[in-house]
């Protein structure tokens, strides 16, 4: 009996970390849509990009890699962390947080002419169960001036309201240099999830964080090995001691498959 519940402890845990990572993926594009949205003419704002795990370069130190960048426009855009879990000890949030002070300040690699933009926010994502405690942590280090922000800083939560399958984001500190978004975030902007499923069918299915192996696993089975078959002859030989039609394949090849799957 022992052993049977540590199994279903262990299942229980894989399932929660291949939920927080998915629903992580949710919560990057729903931003990404909301950050390019012209309420005006209910369109996306023709020049806006985003890109998730876009390489940038600050004025000193190595290359960063933020969750998410969004540019709304060629002078305006945000970068992104989204963290849906933090350590259970508050010693360690201080480390996660000054990880967000790489993103701080001017970094190149927006998409522009020079890859430079005229203003960008700091956006901090995190599930919405853990908001209160960390915005709280937060201001308070803030006050005491172990953290600041060069750029406006801000912290947004996520939701999935999985009876009604919609995502919520809702501001829950800081400012946002953009009126729209940042008014709107002020109370809670809900996301159909169907449309994000939509916009995850574009092959958008990881961040820039290591996915769990069983998520990793049925990216590959189900988008990547179901279609490399598609690729080879219908008589092609059937292996009878397997039971099975084998694939040949390469890690090289294999990498660069999954890396169109990120954003």
């Amino acid at each position: 009996m022992p052993e049977h519940n540590s199994k279903e402890s262990y299942i229980k845990e894989i399932k929660n970390q291949v939920d927080n990572y998915e629903q992580t993926v949710f919560a990057l594009l729903a931003f990404a849509n909301h950050a390019r949205w012209d309420e005006e003419y209910q369109t996306y704002i023709p020049e806006s990009q985003f890109s998730i795990g876009r390489r940038m370069s600050p004025e000193k130190g190595d290359t960063v890699t933020p969750d998410l960048v969004v540019q709304r426009t060629q002078v305006y855009g945000l970068i992104v962390e989204a963290k849906k879990t933090f350590p259970k000890e508050k010693n360690y949030w201080i480390d996660t947080l000054k990880q967000l002070k790489r993103y701080d300040g001017k970094l190149k690699g927006w998409f522009t002419n020079d890859e430079f933009i005229d203003t960008s926010d700091l956006v901090l994502m995190i599930h919405y169960p853990r908001a209160p405690a960390i915005t709280e942590y937060i201001e308070e280090r803030c006050r005491e001036g172990e953290l600041s922000f060069q750029n406006n800083f801000s912290i947004v939560s996520f939701v999935i309201e999985e009876k009604l399958y919609f995502i919520n984001l809702e501001k829950r500190y800081g400012e946002i240099y953009d009126k729209y978004i940042n008014d709107s975030l002020k109370n809670i902007c809900r996301f159909p999830m169907e449309k994000l499923l939509c916009e995850k069918r574009r092959e958008i299915k990881f961040y820039d964080d290591e996915p769990p192996m069983p998520y990793l696993l049925q990216i590959l089975w189900h988008d990547v090995f179901s279609n490399m078959k598609e690729d080879y002859p219908e008589d092609y030989p059937f292996d009878h001691e397997r039971r099975c039609t084998p694939i040949p394949i390469n890690v090289k090849d294999l990498t660069e498959i999954l890396q169109k799957y990120y954003g």
